[in-house]
């Protein structure tokens, strides 16, 4: 089953589907896979506790070339997008001004190994935890090519909130995300990130400006940047802490700052 709309000349989505604040917009949950595709569609204003544009529970659909903007989770998050048990297939798609009261801005992946290729997000947040996305309950989402800028949490994970989980990152950036807790652009909670060729620039926190690990966490680094990230307490770059260890190899730390130490 493909589900397609029109795009414009820029090749730009132009079929909305639009919740009006009121219902969630679209659900998989009959164990639909790679078959069954979401392409060139506008998902906007919708409302539900998790998932509010789309929940896929035990199902792993293609989405590609939609936009995700301004829905809203309730409940247990995931403003935008819920995902649980399954490995959807996400390209090329923008999440923008999606919110959630209780984690993941955007997305929450649960037990789940989400793929995602070339995806924005821009300006989402969260009461909680992961403005952006929120990784749990041991998932491992694979990352290529992504961006997170101008993520808000209230509490930790700007652009990123990892628990339990081990997500791989291939050239993605991390710019101008903030939180007011830990981790501006990344947060790390038992959790083992391997990170390849990332940029994290200008995110903000009070520990770890750039990125945050503790109780146990792992972080595998290779060729990233750290560029004027900004701390309140400690770790303008980086933070570990409570027995969290870092392997960090050929990666650029530059122009970093603290207001205290670190």
């Amino acid at each position: 089953v493909t589900i397609r709309g029109a795009t414009d000349v820029d090749g730009n989505p132009t079929t909305v589907l639009d919740g009006q604040d009121a219902v969630r917009i679209a659900i998989c949950q009959s164990g639909e896979g790679p078959d069954t595709t979401f392409e060139n569609l506008v998902f906007t204003n919708g409302s539900a506790p998790r998932g509010a544009g789309l929940y896929n529970l035990d199902s792993s659909p293609r989405v590609v070339n939609c936009v995700f903007s301004f829905n809203a989770s309730d409940g247990d998050g995931g403003g935008a997008m819920y995902n649980k048990n399954c490995s959807p297939n996400i390209s090329e798609c923008i999440f923008v001004g999606n919110t959630a009261i209780n984690n993941g801005g955007a997305m929450a992946n649960e037990g789940s190994s989400t793929i995602l290729t070339d995806c924005v997000f821009d300006s989402n947040s969260t009461q909680s935890a992961g403005g952006g996305v929120l990784n749990f309950a041991d998932s491992a989402p694979i990352l290529n090519g992504c961006s997170f800028t101008g993520n808000h949490a209230d509490s930790d994970g700007g652009g990123m909130y990892n628990v339990n989980s081990a997500p791989e990152l291939t050239d993605c950036s991390f710019s101008s995300n903030s939180a007011v807790a830990m981790g501006g652009g990344m947060q790390n909670y038992n959790s083992m990130p391997d990170l390849n060729a990332c940029q994290f620039t200008f995110n903000t926190a009070s520990l770890g400006g750039g990125l945050h690990a503790f109780i146990g966490s792992n972080v595998d680094m290779a060729d990233c940047v750290f560029n004027e990230n900004s701390s309140e307490i400690s770790g303008g770059a980086i933070q570990l802490s409570q027995e969290a260890d870092a392997f960090i190899s050929l990666s650029i730390f530059t122009g970093n700052f603290t207001s205290a130490t670190g």
